[in-house]
C-alpha cells in the first residue's frame, strides 16, 4: 500500500482518540450542564463516524466483510453530527431562539427513515425506479440502495 493510505490510516486512528477523549472529558466534568451533553454528543458522532470510516478503509484493503453496511454506518453518523453541532453551537453562543431546536429536531427525525441501512431494505420489494441492469461501474451507486442513482452526465451543447 502507498504512503497517503497508511498516513490516512494513521489520521483515523488518531481522530478515533482524540474526539472520543474530549467527549468524554467534557461528558465527566458537568454531566448535567447542557452545553456538554450537546458537545459530547457531536464528539462521539464524530468519533463513530471516522471509526467506521477506518473499519470501510480496512475491509476494502482486507476484501472481507460488508463494506457496504459500514459506508451506511458512517454515512448516518456523519450526517448525524449536523443536527448535534447545531445544538451545541447554538447553546454555545446562548441563542435562546425555539427554531434551533426545532430544525435539529426536524433534522433528526428526517434521519429516522434514512437510517434503516440497505441491507434491511434489501428484504422488501424495490421501487422499479431504484432498480438498475447496467454494470456497476465507478460512476453509479447500486441500484437496490434507496439512495439516489448517479449517472454520468452527458453534455448536450447549445
Amino acid at each position: 500500500m502507498s504512503l497517503l493510505f497508511w498516513l490516512n490510516c494513521a489520521a483515523h486512528a488518531i481522530s478515533i482518540v482524540i474526539a472520543t477523549a474530549f467527549g468524554l472529558m467534557v461528558l465527566a466534568t458537568k454531566p448535567k450542564c447542557t452545553i456538554n451533553q450537546f458537545f459530547a454528543l457531536f464528539a462521539l458522532a464524530e468519533a463513530t463516524w471516522t471509526a467506521f470510516s477506518f473499519l470501510l478503509r480496512m475491509m476494502l484493503w482486507l476484501q472481507v466483510g460488508n463494506p457496504v453496511l459500514m459506508l451506511e454506518l458512517a454515512t448516518l453518523f456523519f450526517v448525524l453530527a449536523g443536527p448535534f453541532l447545531l445544538l451545541f453551537t447554538a447553546r454555545y453562543v446562548d441563542s435562546r431562539a425555539r427554531w434551533v431546536d426545532l430544525a435539529a429536531a426536524l433534522g433528526l427525525a428526517s434521519l429516522i427513515p434514512l437510517s434503516i441501512p440497505s441491507s434491511v431494505t434489501r428484504s422488501f420489494s424495490i421501487p422499479a425506479g431504484f432498480r438498475t441492469t447496467q454494470p456497476r461501474t465507478t460512476t453509479s451507486i447500486p441500484g437496490d440502495s434507496w439512495g439516489p442513482r448517479c449517472q454520468p452526465r452527458t453534455w448536450c451543447g447549445p
